[in-house]
């Protein structure tokens, strides 16, 4: 990544130009001031507060300009010497145009302030302006990192709910065939959920309980008498929520809480209020279910998102208890 001084562009940008023009909004404002000030007292008001802003505003600009034009052709010892040697040009140029004009006085400590203070701030004000927009620029760099890094954990989702709910589809085939259409439309629903929700950086949190119904519909087809899936949902559900988040837990839990003669409970809590979102899905384990700490794809996928999206902001915590492994999201909006 490019620090402020590996740039080698030569000339002026828009990011450049923008301090300057707060600048000139800064000099008419100084101008207001000083004469507010002076024009209590001093009939010549005008004239000094214009003198004060020609002094100071103008050599202060070029000494912005000096750093910024010429940062692609010259060292950074070279540009700060140049600015002190146009420092100096600008007091030669003052003591014998600005100063007469008006009837000033140079004085050593004026002098002084035009020599040293004026082009140090300047030469401070252009390295503060590179550091701002270097700033910007590095968290829009993590900013589209971590979009990157969020679309490529949902993309490791699709295919594996796709090759479960493939799965459950085709049991159904080999024993019940007129089954089959209305599985496939339901499948159809899951699928363009998680095809079409997941290019969105967030959706309503009813869409992901619709997506649970078309799964556990899934589900129910394939052991009628052996599923029972049960939703308790309160809140606003139409709360943003990142995509697949609440469906990953329930995938998972149908995954792994599936016994060998086809007996699945699962039941998903939501809780919305104004202080958190609080997502639960809890399900009976077999024996041979791996740990809490081992669930692999799923859980490992949620902790990566929950960082990126919630950062400080989220807690996921998984635990087997009893043979019943219960998976908990608490999410601070």
């Amino acid at each position: 990544m490019q620090s402020p001084d590996d740039e080698r562009r030569v000339g002026m940008t828009n990011d450049a130009i923008a301090p300057l023009l707060a600048l000139v909004g800064g000099a008419f404002a100084l101008w207001l001031v000083l004469f507010g000030a002076y024009r209590i007292d001093r009939p010549d008001a005008v004239g000094i507060a214009t003198a004060t802003v020609l002094l100071v505003v103008p050599p202060l600009a070029s000494y912005y300009l000096a750093m910024e034009a010429t940062r692609a052709v010259a060292s950074l010892a070279v540009r700060i010497a140049a600015v002190f040697a146009l420092a100096l040009a600008w007091l030669v140029v003052q003591r014998a145009i600005v100063y007469p004009a008006f009837g000033f006085v140079a004085t050593f400590g004026e002098s002084a302030a035009n020599l040293v203070l004026l082009p140090t701030f300047g030469i401070a004000a252009w390295f503060g302006v590179r550091a701002l927009r270097y700033r910007r620029r590095l968290s829009q760099a993590l900013a589209l990192q971590a979009q990157t890094e969020l679309r490529l954990l949902e993309a490791q989702l699709a295919p594996h709910m796709l090759f479960n709910m493939l799965n459950t589809v085709y049991a159904v085939l080999l024993t019940d065939r007129d089954k089959a259409v209305p599985l496939f439309l339901s499948m159809a629903e899951a699928l363009r959920h998680v095809v079409d929700r997941t290019r969105k950086p967030w959706i309503a949190l009813r869409d992901e309980l619709d997506f649970i119904e078309h799964y556990a519909t899934l589900e129910r087809a394939r052991h009628p008498e052996s599923v029972a899936v049960r939703v308790d949902a309160q809140g606003d559900l139409d709360v943003p929520v990142p995509p697949m988040l609440l469906a990953t837990l329930f995938e998972n839990a149908v995954k792994h809480g599936r016994f060998d003669d086809g007996t699945l409970e699962v039941d998903v809590q939501v809780r919305v209020d104004e202080a958190r979102i609080v997502l639960a899905v809890e399900n009976r384990v077999p024996s041979s279910a791996p740990a809490a700490g081992g669930l692999g794809v799923g859980h490992a996928n949620i902790r990566q998102r929950l960082a990126l999206v919630y950062p400080g902001r989220s807690r996921f915590d998984a635990d087997l208890r009893d043979a019943r492994h219960r998976a908990v999201i608490e999410i601070v909006p």
